[in-house]
């Protein structure tokens, strides 16, 4: 097997350390898993006492996004994709992380570290459904072409998108701020804690207090830094995992990336759920479920499909955006809207599919 010349060891596995630190860090802080669907999901359709921390945490990966877009574009990569297949897969990737409870980042960077059987099926189903796709992509001329366009084609420029990065590191502060001043935060923390007492949620809202939304943001950026660094913002590197049998090689970096992420999460998670509470907060947030259930799989599935098509998984995808290019603002909007579908087709489910 050839190696890609664009295989990058450091790189991958600094950054990879780079992810799974700040994953460490929001348990540590915040007692809480860091999912990005679950991120994305809960700032964009709940309220209140469980999503101040992650409109924090999502505002600070828009803001360090829109920062690496200025000064290294080279994370980025210059892979066009055509936005039509982009919106599909994008869709796949909302619909199914939903359907299965998580992503590379809930289930591979901390659900494997947890040693979770729904996790580690989830990434063994998401991970062989994405090689099945993007290598049938470049094995197929007429699939190739329709994803990638034909040479020298170009795709659709969003008027306006040179200020997609300002645009975003103005919304990255924005939802610091939302977050500090919504009904979860330090002022109305007591309020919350009564609501969350007298609904009986179990697992519901951080102790969020202003320093704890803080840290979200910080935790947030800093995360987005490692996907930058370690090359998951650049669709290239991903389908390059993802096609071993490539004729211009592997590149392993993904595997590096998990690699490094999950090695401090493995260690650290145990250590830290040691613990009587996280720092800032006064419990743990970790998933209860147990069973492998139709609808983590089937999920799972799906995701694995749109991210063979594509090359981002939520996380890339929500980064990758504040570039403005169609392809990735067209994944991120369906990333959404598939999301946003799941919420209303999960009623009509089975009790015991998802």
């Amino acid at each position: 097997m050839m190696i890609s010349s664009a295989f990058t060891p450091m790189a991958s596995g600094i950054g990879g350390v780079i992810i799974g630190t700040s994953a460490a860090a929001n348990m540590l802080g915040n007692g809480r898993i860091t999912g990005i669907s679950g991120i994305l999901s809960g700032t964009l359709f709940t309220s209140g006492l469980d999503s101040a921390w992650k409109a924090a945490f999502l505002g600070g990966m828009l803001s360090s996004a829109a920062a690496q877009t200025v000064y290294f574009p080279e994370y980025f990569g210059t892979l066009k994709i055509n936005p039509a297949m982009s919106a599909a897969a994008g869709l796949l990737v909302g619909f199914g992380t939903q359907m299965g409870s998580g992503c590379t980042s809930g289930h591979g960077v901390c659900g494997m570290a947890r040693l979770s059987a729904r996790s580690w099926v989830a990434v063994a189903t998401f991970m062989s459904t994405a090689i099945a796709t993007a290598s049938t992509v470049q094995a197929v001329p007429a699939l190739k072409e329709l994803v990638f366009g034909a040479e020298g084609q170009e795709f659709f420029v969003i008027p306006g998108s040179e200020y997609a990065p300002l645009v975003a590191g103005i919304a990255g502060v924005g939802l610091l701020v939302e977050a500090i001043f919504s009904r979860a935060s330090e002022s109305n923390l007591h309020a919350a804690k009564k609501e969350e007492a007298d609904s009986k949620v179990t697992h519901a809202s951080l102790t969020a207090s202003v320093p704890a939304i803080g840290l979200s943001w910080a935790i947030g950026a800093t995360f987005a830094f490692g996907l930058g660094m370690s090359g998951m913002l650049n669709p290239a590197i991903i389908l390059g995992f993802l096609t071993p049998t490539s004729a211009e090689g592997w590149n392993p970096n993904l595997a590096l990336v998990m690699g490094g992420a999950v090695a401090v999460t493995g260690i650290a998670f145990p250590l830290i759920v040691n613990n009587k509470a996280p720092l800032l907060g006064d419990r743990w947030h970790l998933p209860t479920a147990k069973d492998i259930t139709p609808g983590l799989v089937l999920g799972s599935a799906m995701f694995g499909v749109g991210w063979g098509l594509g090359g981002f998984c939520p996380g890339p995808a929500i980064s990758a955006a504040t570039t403005g290019t169609s392809h990735a603002v067209a994944t991120a909007v369906a990333l959404a809207a598939g999301m946003g579908i799941f919420r209303m087709v999960k009623p009509m489910l089975p009790a015991n599919f998802h």
